[in-house]
């Protein structure tokens, strides 16, 4: 791979971080709204809604926030286990199976 392919591929990985860290900072923000009754109370908002969702790689059933941006959701999560869980990998938990 060139040089150039390489920095490409950095420049990725970086933006995949940045994409986690402003991700964390929209939830804190949410979450700071929610105690203050901006949160209808069924879960949703406006602007995103939760979803119970497994990871693939520890199999660990938590919450994840899904924004609504424009022109497509946005289905971003880091799990615990410090893996990013993207829009291809979501999969939703079952009602009542948790790990």
């Amino acid at each position: 791979m060139s040089e150039s392919g390489e920095r490409g591929a950095d420049a990725n990985h970086q933006t995949t971080g940045q994409i986690v860290r402003n991700r964390r900072a929209t939830n804190r923000r949410r979450k700071r709204g929610a105690q203050r009754g901006a949160e209808r109370g069924d879960g949703m908002t406006a602007q995103s809604h939760i979803e119970r969702i497994v990871c693939p790689s520890c199999g660990k059933v938590q919450d994840a926030t899904v924004e609504h941006t424009t022109p497509w959701w946005s289905f971003v999560h880091e799990c615990a286990c410090g893996y990013i869980i993207g829009e291809s990998e979501w999969q939703k938990a079952k009602e009542g199976g948790a790990k």
